[in-house]
């Protein structure tokens, strides 16, 4: 049998066979070949005849089929911060189907914020793939504090067949946390009252144990340099809980500030961290402005540029430069184009046409005037053919003056030449001409022959017919309301409309949502929604219809209602111990703030914590906020069960898990906290008493006795379910239910006895003879306890064994007796031999079983009794019943 099975499992596993009959063949097969036709070989084959249906397809993959679970991925370090530059993550990848042939391509991919997703690196390659492999790779996280999802796809291009491709993608949560301060409020480009305000900044989010908590300072100055007379400092600030704030003096109305925050550790400065604001005080519903040209630089431009009268289209700028040289001062000509030279030369004049509205060349020609009048004809007749405006750059080489006709300068004084009569014999002239312009009104040089050569210099400017100016992002809002620009448009044919594009949270978009708005004061926005759109970007299209001129834009601004900002911090977030037993529970307290500008209505909390299997789940229900006002906090508290979660665990607290709230800064809306869990390996203990009374084997029991068994366990957890205390009497199993008289268990919980978790009490009513009680006692962890008494039980009222220990006796001696039932009163007579009482007790211990009562040795004056022999008495009642025992002791001193 061994051996054929050994040649089976191979055919289904290793070969994969699925058809149960072929398997059972071939095992056969291969068992002949190895071991002959002997009797025994023969008779296993036989026996295999039929081992199930033989047509059964036996459940086993046909093909590779890669996985990836939610535990598959591991982050270390486990709570990343910006500070740690980098992250390496390991992702385990599961085959549970064949073995691949090939190489498998892996990819892996952020997506911070609900934004773009983006790869972490090029695509990774695992080798071909049996059970289970891993590999790892480092995430690169400076500036990139807030919620990450990481997404690892396996065979992206779908190059390996499998039999299921649906779990070949996983998501896996990350939380960055900042190690930076960042601004607060005011926020960029935001306009204020000049008076009472805060500059405020949010702390770093990360705590290091070792290092004490940082001191800040701010700065404000109406420069980017921070060098005016207007400059201010603030002292050193202690950090506070979740931001840290400066009131500034009173600040000039109307005015563009710059101000900027950094940490102080010791002697170590952190880095600057800017911003700029506008101060108004008439009360404007603007929240948002760009004026200063400082401020502009931050937006993107595309054809456009940002001058000190404001935002125009980018100006294109030629060099054009015309050498002219004579044949006795060099005899060339070169015309260049920004510094690039653009004709081959000739002798006579060399000309080059550029159009002023796009700098392209429209024409370059050479006219030998020096050969033939009809040169100079055909110069005139070229230069007249061109519209007013447009550049005509000539320079003569060798000899110009000679066949010059009336035409021709005539033609060259309508490009604004007044030196070109007087040009003699090879002598040196360069022009810049522009077709239409006054004489003496452009660049022009003339050199007599043997005097060097002419050179002039000029630029033509002009600009794209179109550019545009994108802001950075405006909000987040609560609502959109209305958007104002002001522009110059006294250039001829020039103008600027602007377009509004709005950020969509659910599908991480820019949506262009209004184009070509024309209405400069007040463009409504209102039609935007800002619970889809919470950010909006402006865009400014900037055309001129000739390319000569351009529009400028001043500045813009756009009025909205302002959001909240809910945060938490590891500085507000508290666990009650932060290492439990397995069972042991943690209470985790949370501050919830609001250091935005708007009250947060209807703020959701999440508590959850890392389920090695399931990724991140919800430990408690979520926590409603109903309202949580500007520069207030709230607090919550929940408790995590650690039961079954042995190891290094992650709690995590969430703000807004849903992202239903538009918020200042969603990069402290979470915060986790490590714990970890203690394995319990100790068993829990039992005490069990009998009327008050330890007991040991064989010991007598009453017939109706009160039965405690005392349960202690060192896990926090209590023992309050009846199925983890089983009772049996005589092998029977006492049921709680039915017997609610005479069984309780009694959970207990004193702070002072952590250990103590429950009284099991019984009164059973028991038959004379010999009984055994068991108990089971399991703690919330599984460990147990096995406890098992055997005791007699008389129900006959009577007193046994009486006697004295020692016997004789010096000093002292114990009196034991057994009393088969309780007694409600026990006394001890002693008497001389001559049946003098010296001696008398009463209330001696009365259980069941055995008991104990020490003497002294003196009588009833206190004195020590002398040597010899005495009597003595017990007497036990049970109401009417007495039971009486005498005996002797001997004092021998």
């Amino acid at each position: 049998d061994d051996v054929l099975l050994r040649n089976l499992f191979p055919s289904v596993l290793v070969d994969t066979v699925q058809i149960l009959s072929e398997a059972t063949t071939l095992a056969k097969i291969k068992l002949w070949e190895d071991w002959g036709s002997h009797i025994i070989n023969v008779s296993t084959i036989r026996q295999y005849i039929l081992l199930g249906d033989p047509i059964t397809d036996i459940a086993l993959p046909d093909k590779p089929d890669l996985a990836l679970g939610p535990q598959d991925a591991t982050f270390t370090p486990i709570a990343p911060a910006e500070a740690d530059s980098s992250v390496t993550i390991k992702i385990k990848v599961h085959n549970w189907g064949l073995a691949t042939t090939d190489s498998i391509r892996i990819d892996v991919f952020d997506q911070k914020d609900n934004q773009q997703m983006v790869p972490i690196s090029n695509t990774l390659v695992l080798p071909p793939l049996g059970l289970v492999d891993s590999l790892s790779i480092n995430w690169r996280i400076a500036n990139q504090a807030g919620q990450h999802t990481i997404r690892v796809l396996l065979d992206p291009n779908n190059e390996i067949e499998e039999a299921d491709e649906s779990n070949n993608s996983q998501d896996f949560p990350a939380y960055v946390y900042s190690s930076r301060i960042t601004v607060s409020r005011p926020f960029e480009f935001q306009l204020v009252p000049p008076h009472d305000l805060n500059l405020q900044v949010n702390n770093p989010t990360v705590i290091s144990k070792d290092v004490p908590p940082a001191l800040f300072q701010f700065e404000i100055d109406t420069t980017d340099a921070f060098n005016s007379p207007l400059f201010l400092s603030s002292p050193s600030i202690p950090e506070g809980k979740i931001v840290t704030r400066w009131k500034v003096p009173d600040l000039l109305d109307t005015t563009t500030y710059f101000w900027r925050c950094r940490t102080i550790e010791g002697s170590d400065f952190g880095k600057w961290v800017t911003s700029s604001f506008t101060t108004q005080s008439d009360g404007s519903e603007i929240i948002w402005t760009q004026k200063h040209p400082k401020q502009f630089v931050h937006n993107n431009f595309d054809r456009a540029q940002f001058s000190s009268h404001g935002g125009q289209i980018q100006a294109r700028h030629f060099i054009l430069q015309v050498e002219s040289a004579g044949y006795n001062d060099g005899n060339f000509a070169r015309i260049l184009v920004n510094s690039q030279p653009v004709l081959e030369q000739h002798r006579g004049h060399n000309l080059v046409v550029i159009d002023p509205h796009t700098g392209q060349i429209l024409a370059t020609r050479t006219f030998d005037t020096y050969r033939s009048p009809d040169e100079a004809n055909a110069m005139a007749d070229f230069i007249n053919g061109f519209d007013d405006g447009t550049y005509v750059l000539i320079g003569i080489k060798d000899e110009g003056s000679r066949n010059m006709t009336e035409a021709a300068y005539q033609a060259l004084e309508s490009i604004g030449s007044k030196l070109c009569r007087q040009v003699g014999f090879r002598d040196s002239w360069a022009i810049i001409g522009i077709k239409g312009a006054p004489l003496g009104s452009v660049k022009e040089q003339l050199t007599p022959s043997n005097q060097g050569a002419a050179v002039v210099q000029d630029t033509l400017i002009n600009y794209p017919q179109h550019g545009s100016i994108t802001s950075c992002s405006i909000g987040p809002a609560n609502a959109w309301r209305f958007v104002t620009w002001s522009e110059d448009l006294s250039a001829p044919g020039t103008n600027i409309t602007l377009d509004v594009l709005g950020f969509n949270k659910s599908s991480a978009q820019w949506d262009t949502l209004l184009r070509n708005l024309t209405n400069s004061i007040n463009e409504n926005l209102s039609s935007v929604s800002a619970q889809i759109y919470p950010l909006i970007k402006l865009r400014a299209n900037l055309t001129d219809d000739d390319g000569l001129h351009t529009p400028i834009l001043r500045n813009w601004s756009v009025s909205y209602e302002p959001v909240a900002d809910l945060a938490i911090s590891p500085k507000v977030v508290t666990l009650s111990a932060d290492t439990v037993m397995e069972g042991g529970e943690i209470q985790v307290t949370a501050q919830v703030y609001n250091v935005g500008m708007a009250t947060a209505d209807s703020v959701w909390v999440r508590f959850l914590y890392d389920h090695p299997d399931s990724g991140k789940i919800a430990f408690a229900p979520d926590q409603l906020l109903l309202q949580v006002e500007v520069d207030s906090f709230k607090t919550v508290t929940r408790v995590w069960d650690s039961m079954g979660r042995k190891g290094t665990r992650q709690l995590f607290v969430e703000l807004d898990p849903d992202n239903k709230i538009n918020e200042l800064n969603e990069n402290n809306n979470s915060v986790s906290k490590i714990v970890f869990v203690c394995a319990d390996t100790a068993q829990p203990q039992i005490a069990v008493t009998y009327d008050g009374k330890t007991i040991i084997d064989g010991d007598l029991v009453s017939c109706h006795p009160l039965i405690v068994a005392t349960i202690r366990d060192n896990n926090p957890s209590p023992i309050a379910d009846t199925s983890k205390v089983y009772l049996a009497l005589d092998g029977e199993r006492i049921n709680y239910s039915g017997n609610e008289e005479v069984l309780h268990l009694i959970p207990v919980s004193k702070p002072d006895e952590p250990t103590l978790k429950a009284r099991l009490v019984y009164r059973p009513e028991l038959s004379d003879g010999s009984h055994v009680l068991e108990i089971i006692v399991w703690d919330a962890i599984g460990n147990s306890i096995y406890h098992r008494d055997q005791f007699q039980v008389i129900s006959k009222f009577k007193l046994l064994n009486v006697m004295n220990y020692p016997n004789p006796f010096t000093q002292e001696t114990d009196f034991t007796y057994v009393l088969t039932q309780p007694a409600t009163e026990v006394s001890l007579s002693i008497f001389t031999v001559a049946g003098r009482l010296i001696q008398k007790f009463n209330y001696l211990p009365g259980n069941s079983g055995f008991n104990c009562f020490h003497w002294d040795g003196r009588d009833a004056d206190g004195d020590s009794i002398a040597n010899g022999v005495y009597l003595y008495r017990i007497v036990a009642r049970q109401g009417q019943k007495k039971a009486a025992k005498i005996s002797k002791f001997i004092i021998m001193r």
